[in-house]
């Protein structure tokens, strides 16, 4: 059976749905198949209405609070994917959720630019991992082969936002839907 959860490093949703996600994984004995996601902005897309970023920034604010998650707002996006292609070299150690974990705290607890190799080596070590090894792997061409074809799978699942959870067939989209994934799961895992 399909278990997968489509992410991103930088999303304040999957920072705030990590926990109760994989708890999931304790609950019900499985676990998720970690796929990172890029979404694709339109070239044509124009900037959010400023009515729609207050409300989004307030939305996050009260998310942190709610789940007692620290919260300083990044100065803006990373540049580049770096930040992303490195999950598959803590994948590969296994440590990828430990990787999307603390990157997540990183760029939304502590509001550190996480595209720079030097604060991506400091979370390698801080999970356990050989600083060296991972700034050499860090320039490996494939990393970004690897993303682009987890965001093409995701294309093809019908993933257009994170977090994204499939439970089979089933795709369940942000962090507010993860009791109805919790209730998938019950219906389906057999204890």
């Amino acid at each position: 059976m399909k278990l997968q959860y489509y992410f991103s490093t930088t999303s304040p949703f999957c920072y705030y749905g990590n926990k109760r996600i994989f708890d999931m994984e304790k609950e019900f004995g499985i676990k998720w198949e970690l796929k990172p996601y890029v979404i694709e902005q339109p070239a044509d897309s124009s900037p959010p209405d400023p009515k729609e970023l207050k409300h989004m920034t307030a939305d996050i604010r009260c998310l942190a609070e709610y789940y007692k998650l620290e919260l300083t707002f990044p100065k803006g996006p990373p540049k580049g994917s770096l930040h992303k292609e490195c999950f598959f070299i803590a994948h590969d150690a296994g440590k990828g959720k430990e990787y999307l974990i603390a990157t997540n705290h990183a760029f939304w607890g502590k509001g550190i630019d996480i595209s720079d190799i030097d604060v991506l080596t400091g979370i390698a070590k801080s999970i356990g991992l050989d600083e060296k090894e991972f700034r050499e792997k860090s320039g490996d061409p494939s990393l970004k082969e690897r993303l682009k074809k987890s965001t093409e799978e995701g294309n093809a699942d019908g993933v257009f936002g994170v977090p994204t959870l499939i439970v089979g067939n089933e795709l369940f989209w942000g962090q507010d839907r993860l009791e109805l994934v919790r209730a998938e799961l019950a219906k389906v895992i057999k204890k």
